[in-house]
Formats: C-alpha cells, sequence, structure tokens
C-alpha cells in the first residue's frame, strides 16, 4: 500500500501532527509532505490552508500588502483568512502601539513616511 493510498483522515493527522506537535516554524515539514505527490497534497489541502492562512500578520509596506491581496483573492486560501494582526516594528504586535499610532494620525502628527504608509493602506482598503 502506497502512502497516498492511506484514508484521508490518517494523512490529515499526519499533517495536523506535523504542525501542531512539531510547531509551525517546522513548515519545510509539511510542505515537504505535501510534495510527495498529488494526492497527499490535495488530501492534506484543508489542514494546510488552515494552518497557513487562517491567521496572519502584515505590516503597512508594499510588499506585505500585496501578499495579503494575492491571498485574498485566492479562491482557496482566501477564504480561511480568519484572523489579520497588523505589525508596526514600533510596537511590537502591541494593540497599544497601534492605538498611539491612530491618536497620531488623528492629531495630524504624523511625519511623511507615517502618512504615506497610511495613505497606501487606506488605497489598498479601497477607503477614499
Amino acid at each position: 500500500m502506497d502512502l497516498a493510498d492511506l484514508p484521508t483522515e490518517l494523512l490529515e493527522l499526519t499533517a495536523q501532527y506535523l504542525i501542531h506537535h512539531r510547531g509551525f516554524k517546522h513548515v519545510s515539514d509539511m510542505l515537504a509532505f505535501r510534495l510527495v505527490c498529488r494526492a497527499i497534497t490535495s488530501k492534506t489541502h484543508e489542514t494546510f490552508a488552515r494552518a497557513a492562512f487562517q491567521s496572519l500578520i502584515v505590516d503597512l509596506s508594499s510588499p506585505s500588502l500585496n501578499r495579503l491581496k494575492s491571498i485574498a483573492e485566492h479562491p482557496a486560501f482566501g477564504v480561511k483568512v480568519e484572523h489579520l494582526k497588523f505589525y508596526d516594528e514600533d510596537s511590537s504586535y502591541s494593540p497599544q502601539g497601534y492605538l498611539d499610532f491612530l491618536a497620531k494620525a488623528r492629531s495630524g502628527d504624523l511625519d511623511v513616511e507615517e502618512q504615506a504608509r497610511v495613505e497606501e493602506f487606506l488605497n489598498f482598503a479601497g477607503a477614499e
């Protein structure tokens, strides 16, 4: 019996083990497992998509926003996104850092680079 002939449930459990017990920092293990053959790629699609795209961390840079846009437009992966965390070097993932940034924006105290980042984000989000 080939590995690909195993029931989907067992392959999904294997994929979940690679993600949850080895830690997602070992994503190369999961990717290598999916590259064994097309049948395994297909059978582990849901587990992979959920682990890779359920929670995304983005910043306001062009590459990060373009990555987010590409994921959002992808028919299989975009629907898996449930949580977005916005990263700012000054905030260290802190919600307070973003509240401070918003307060600064409202008061008009943003420097030119910060203002450009806000405008880029608003253009990306479709805001006017």
